[in-house]
């Protein structure tokens, strides 16, 4: 595996972006926080890909959440 650091990517012009977003947690794809689908659960809010997962979230959250 290579790593390359931030300033070797800065020589090349390049730089990472720190990921701003969630996981949803029913499918486990990257989803945005200004995504249309979230919940509010427990004093935390979660982010979905689809009203889909959302809906399975809802229906049993701490099946998602490990509770």
């Amino acid at each position: 595996m290579v790593t390359v650091t931030d300033k070797e990517l800065s020589k090349l012009g390049m730089h990472i972006e720190p990921s701003v977003g969630d996981i949803d947690l029913v499918c486990g794809m990257d989803v945005s926080q200004k995504s249309r689908y979230s919940l509010q659960y427990k004093d935390t809010t979660y982010f979905f890909c689809s009203d889909h997962c959302k809906t399975h979230f809802r229906d049993d959250p701490e099946k998602y959440i490990g509770g």
